[in-house]
């Protein structure tokens, strides 16, 4: 298996800011909101964390139970190892290594949006595999490909989503959309700016 295309500087960025940068802060309370919601009730939950990355999501995923973790680069598998317990291995997410119906949860953050058209469906068709009846599979994704910039570039991000593109994808894999939003939405006019910005004032 060959190292994830981002650039591997961009993990190192990542691990010192999750715990302190506003914007994973406030992934974290939304993600928190919406596991409370949707997610089943017990604190027992076995949990997938496909495309863990550095491991931000740890500490809260682990409110509920065990985590699993699976992320193609070894270089952010090192920094979970850092942060604490729980089991990591390294692979794709187009092809999960455990066996049908092993979780109870499934969650992916910002992982999709690095793969091609055919290894999305791939990735959800393994998601909708390894949950168990009754399961749910949480997915954050970034939107709209007009919204490109330089981030985009450093993580190789292949395709932004809408929530009608996603919400069909899950469908066609057998998996019931039961919420389907976009997240902050205030900050909506800001990010736009920006990323004209980048396009129109490159040096900015």
């Amino acid at each position: 298996m060959s190292e994830p295309a981002a650039d591997p500087v961009e993990y190192d960025l990542m691990f010192q800011a999750e715990q302190r940068l506003w914007w994973y802060q406030g992934m974290a309370r939304i993600t928190q909101t919406l596991l409370e919601q949707g997610a089943p009730k017990a604190r027992n939950l076995d949990i997938l964390d496909a495309g863990c990355g550095t491991g931000g999501a740890l500490s809260l995923l682990r409110q509920y139970g065990r985590v699993s973790g699976i992320d193609l680069s070894t270089r952010a598998l090192g920094f979970c190892a850092q942060r604490a317990d729980g089991i990591w291995s390294r692979g794709s997410i187009t092809q999960l290594p455990y066996a049908s119906a092993s979780f109870d949860l499934v969650t992916s953050f910002d992982v999709l949006v690095m793969l091609s058209a055919v290894e999305i469906g791939t990735a959800l068709g393994e998601f909708a595999r390894v949950v168990r009846p009754g399961g749910r599979v949480l997915i954050r994704v970034a939107a709209y490909d007009w919204l490109r910039g330089k981030h985009d570039q450093q993580w190789a991000v292949q395709h932004r989503f809408t929530t009608p593109e996603l919400e069909a994808l899950l469908t066609r894999c057998g998996l019931i959309v039961q919420k389907s939003t976009y997240a902050n939405m205030w900050l909506f006019p800001i990010a736009a700016f920006k990323r004209l910005s980048e396009r129109f004032l490159p040096n900015q």
